[in-house]
């Protein structure tokens, strides 16, 4: 057993088929875990656009409330800046049972292999058996193979070649990793998946008091009335649109260490893994599909996860494609004026109201990037938020209960961070510093935030606020 501040960084060299560990050093104090050491790495590297890291939060495995996220982070070709995807699941904990709190994955393979993570020893294997499984079928071999339904993968399933920049993973064959293409980036490196598996554990500095105060946490998540309407079938019906009661009922799955459940409602017949929603493919394609039975939109759900396609496509350019891969009717509604700079994702909340765009955004990274919809006199809220949504994506818990809903507070995270390491951090200044640090890495400013001239003065007040230039750069 050990802190996770002594997990390692694992590099994957993947045209030498090449590994080797490194320890993080002051790394992980700096940046906490997640998407902080991932951006660190990155910067370190001169945003080498050949690296993908995956990295986990201290939390994983100690038994935290919702701390099983993982981020996978790159720098975009198409976007030139670095973009980090979130995803829940098991994946996340299966590292730090390995010992890990990163893994980089440097070159691309000469063939396609699948590579497996057994604790401190690393396997490349050939994968050309897997060419064409889906990703749920690709993990569902790996487990049968090492016969440990306890491994965890990342993995790709087969998309169409002209839509590798929408592809994206899976953490277990099923919970997908959304937005901005990490899997046609396995595709391009020759990747199928990754397994991992550990059996270490977590040492925690005080045992007795830590257990007592997540303890206290899961009951005060258990008992919040704005989560418990958030996460109730006919609530989630009304707040996303008027959806097919069969999506909400049944049994729910979660995530590692979750008492929530999320939204995972959707039942579906057939092995115990596909008991795992399709939400976000549902949301889109009910809203875009004409006078579609429920069974169909099932059908159009699963062929989206057969290509690995992020539904976000379906508000894209490739319409035309989607209608043609899938041979289905979609209806044009709804622009999506996305915003790629600046402040990403950019969405007017009054067009996107109450639709499955405006509910997938924000479920997924962005939804604290929303500086449109918020008068003057609540500039500091956002700051708020935007450092309390930060901090979960270095600590890896799901900001639903972070900064959505928020049940679980800063202070909550910096008593949690004392228990399980016996030191005190100042964990909102790391996730300024990292705010800030990603700011100047993405090279954004005024020119990429000002959609018209009614924001000029909100974002004077909103730099002053982050302590950022006229210009919104960061000052030293």
């Amino acid at each position: 057993m050990s802190q996770p501040f002594q997990r390692k960084r694992l590099i994957l060299n993947l045209y030498d088929k090449q590994s080797h560990s490194e320890n993080l050093e002051n790394d992980a104090i700096e940046y906490i875990g997640g998407k902080g050491l991932n951006l660190h790495f990155l910067k370190k590297n001169g945003m080498d656009k050949d690296v993908i890291s995956i990295a986990n939060g201290p939390f994983s495995g100690s038994g935290f409330p919702c701390s099983s996220f993982s981020y996978v982070s790159k720098f975009s070709n198409t976007l030139q800046y670095p973009v980090t995807s979130g995803f829940g699941g098991g994946f996340g904990l299966a590292m730090g049972m390995a010992g890990l709190a990163q893994i980089v994955l440097k070159g691309s393979a000469k063939s396609p292999v699948s590579i497996v993570i057994d604790n401190e020893e690393v396997h490349f294997i050939d994968a050309s058996s897997l060419e064409g499984k889906s990703a749920l079928s690709t993990d569902m071999y790996i487990q049968e193979k090492y016969n440990d339904m306890q491994i965890e993968t990342l993995c790709v399933g087969h998309p169409p070649k002209d839509l590798l920049e929408h592809a994206i993973l899976f953490s277990s064959g099923t919970w997908p990793v959304y937005r901005f293409g990490f899997g046609g980036d396995f595709v391009e490196k020759g990747i199928k998946v990754i397994g991992i598996r550990g059996d270490g554990g977590t040492l925690i500095h005080s045992p007795k008091a830590y257990l007592s105060f997540i303890s206290h946490l899961f009951t005060k998540i258990a008992q919040d009335k704005q989560l418990s309407m958030v996460n109730s079938g006919w609530n989630l019906i009304k707040m996303l649109g008027d959806l097919p009661s069969k999506f909400f009922d049944g049994d729910r799955e979660a995530c590692y260490s979750c008492p929530v459940g999320c939204a995972r409602l959707i039942p579906i017949e057939g092995p115990p893994y596909l008991g795992r929603a399709l939400c976000e493919e549902i949301l889109f394609l009910s809203m875009n599909m004409k006078g579609k039975e429920c069974d169909q939109l099932l059908m159009e759900a699963y062929k989206m996860r057969e290509d690995s396609l992020d539904p976000l496509i379906l508000f894209t350019d490739y319409r035309d494609m989607v209608e043609k891969l899938h041979n289905i009717e979609l209806e044009k509604k709804l622009p999506a004026p996305l915003k790629f700079k600046g402040i990403p994702f950019y969405f007017d909340p009054a067009i996107m109201a109450n639709s499955a765009f405006y509910y997938n955004l924000t479920c997924q990274d962005y939804d604290y990037f929303k500086l449109a919809s918020y008068s003057d006199g609540e500039v500091q809220s956002l700051q708020n938020m935007m450092i309390m949504k930060t901090l979960s994506d270095m600590i890896g818990i799901c900001p639903l209960i972070t900064s959505r809903v928020p049940i679980i507070t800063m202070e909550d995270l910096h008593e949690g961070f004392e228990n399980l390491y016996g030191r005190k951090e100042t964990l909102d200044k790391k996730a300024k510093k990292l705010i800030d640090m990603e700011r100047k890495m993405s090279g954004f400013s005024k020119d990429d935030d000002l959609l018209d001239a009614s924001w000029d003065e909100k974002l004077s007040k909103f730099y002053k606020a982050m302590d950022w230039d006229d210009q919104g750069t960061p000052e030293e």
